[in-house]
């Protein structure tokens, strides 16, 4: 049985590139490889950490008399601060960040790829699809247009103007 239906090449085209699993995996391993480079290119910066610690101190001869004086009124409080800072200087973090952009750029390119071939499959699906409608159509007509022929060819016989063989031949046109 074959469908009227129309294909709009447009329209399989979007539905496609919306619903093809192969297509929404390479754009996520875009996404996930941005987010590489975001990473990688964070590393290539200087970085500046600071650090606060506040605690009660406990003085004694022993550990058991400056565990007594953490209770007791003679405890003392120490405050700590520290700055630190750290900017890489060997060329490895830029390495980092220049190979996850490649990667990145990678992905892109193979994404591109398998649009590319999706997109190539549907139309060409698409195509045989159109194709196999319009030959069903023609082979419709043609068997419309043998079964006129076989109609004429009996009225024909009826009247005395035609034979059996030239009904058979029309009725063979219609079985083929």
């Amino acid at each position: 049985v074959v469908t009227d239906r129309q294909w709009d090449l447009d329209d399989a085209l979007r539905r496609a590139r919306k619903r093809n699993p192969r297509i929404a995996a390479a754009r996520l391993g875009i996404k996930l490889s941005q987010i590489d480079v975001d990473v990688a290119a964070n590393g290539v910066f200087p970085r500046l950490d600071l650090s606060l610690a506040l605690g009660a101190a406990g003085v004694g001869a022993d550990l058991g008399s400056s565990f007594e004086t953490l209770q007791g009124s003679e405890r003392s409080f120490q405050v700590t601060a520290g700055v630190a800072m750290s900017y890489e200087i060997g060329g490895a973090a830029r390495a980092a960040a220049a190979a996850a952009r490649i990667a990145h750029t990678a992905g892109e390119l193979t994404a591109a790829e398998v649009e590319r071939e999706i997109t190539a499959a549907v139309i060409q699906a698409v195509h045989q699809v159109q194709a196999a409608q319009k030959r069903a159509e023609v082979a419709a007509r043609a068997v419309e247009m043998a079964e006129a022929n076989l109609g004429a060819e009996q009225v024909a016989f009826r009247a005395d103007r035609s034979t059996n063989f030239q009904v058979f031949q029309r009725q063979a046109e219609v079985d083929e």
